[in-house]
């Protein structure tokens, strides 16, 4: 059992290392961190206007100048959409990393959601969301994220929930909670269309876990031409990791038969952000005592802790924001 020596200890080690790693900074406040973030579900590239045109679509995201984006119903190679791997050629035409996950096979190819961010992916995921027989199924796409060398490392994710069936949206409402929120340590944004408006049962079954950018904003998002429901969210956690600085429903009636939802959130530095640095160092710091451990791995375990040392210093600006006083009297 720990005691609360134990726990001042551990508090003071970790206010050591990270006070060691502010000694390397310049001193100047770090300027706050915004993340332009986009959802849109962009009905395959159909306009209202009956035209599929992707350039379009590309054109209207590239003028919002996002920095993550969720996209719902996307195709890929579909015969309906010319055999086109879409998610790959928004991400040509914006010039923005790009991943798809498939929800459901459909007209020769596949139908699903897709990211787009302006800096790196990886680790995606494609979690799977409760099915039944005679609706479509539907998938939540997650990735990680560094926003930017000397950024947070955070989880986005774009996801697409069932139009029809309100008892299967809340299923899958609440399947998004464990795969994306328990045992998640990082800051979490999550995106897309819900289908489902705000006092319904799908909704409110994430707010214990999440945090709605757009709460008290009713602006409707669907559809497009007279919007009426709105359905489409950006949600985030913690709910101290992030402040909302803007949120909008963007005026485009045609590309789409939704409107582009764009918020910009600030990032607060939160100790929670470092809990995986920190035992990427415990681990890294233990003392080998395996015979079987050799000269070679000596050198990598050297490197490793160099590695990470190193990646340490980029963090200074965020840990500088973390070394006020209010904080850390608040530990």
């Amino acid at each position: 059992m720990k005691t609360q020596g134990t726990k001042i200890q551990r508090r003071v080690s970790l206010l050591a290392i990270l006070a060691c790693a502010a000694f390397f900074a310049s001193g100047r406040a770090a300027e706050p961190l915004r993340v332009r973030v986009l959802t849109y579900n962009i009905h395959h590239g159909e306009g209202t206007d009956g035209k599929t045109d992707l350039a379009r679509t590309a054109a209207v995201i590239k003028r919002l100048t996002p920095d993550l984006v969720a996209l719902q119903e996307v195709d890929k190679k579909t015969t309906r959409s010319g055999g086109v791997d879409q998610a790959a050629e928004l991400g040509k035409l914006t010039e923005m990393h790009v991943a798809f996950g498939k929800a459901m096979d459909f007209a020769g190819g596949q139908y699903g959601e897709a990211i787009l961010s302006r800096y790196p992916l990886t680790e995606v995921q494609v979690h799977d969301l409760p099915f039944t027989e005679g609706c479509e199924s539907r998938c939540a796409l997650a990735a990680r994220v560094r926003l930017g060398e000397a950024g947070p490392e955070i989880v986005f994710a774009s996801t697409h929930l069932e139009h029809a069936k309100a008892s299967l949206r809340l299923c899958q409402a609440q399947k998004l909670n464990p795969v994306l929120a328990a045992k998640n340590t990082l800051p979490t944004i999550l995106a897309g269309d819900f289908n489902d408006v705000p006092d319904s049962p799908a909704i409110k079954v994430l707010q214990p876990h999440w945090t709605d950018a757009t709460a008290g904003q009713p602006d409707p998002t669907c559809p497009s031409g007279r919007p009426r429901l709105k359905i489409d969210y950006v949600f985030f956690r913690p709910v101290d990791g992030w402040h909302v600085v803007e949120k909008q429903v963007v005026n485009e009636s045609v590309t789409s038969d939704h409107r582009p939802l764009l918020v910009v959130l600030e990032c607060v530095p939160s100790w929670l952000g470092f809990v995986p640095e920190m035992e990427r160092i415990a681990d890294l710091d233990r003392n080998p005592n395996d015979s079987r451990w050799s000269a070679a791995d000596d050198v990598k375990h050297a490197d490793d802790l160099r590695r990470v040392q190193g990646e340490w210093r980029t963090k200074t600006p965020a840990i500088q924001a973390l070394l006020t006083p209010e904080r850390v009297r608040s530990l």
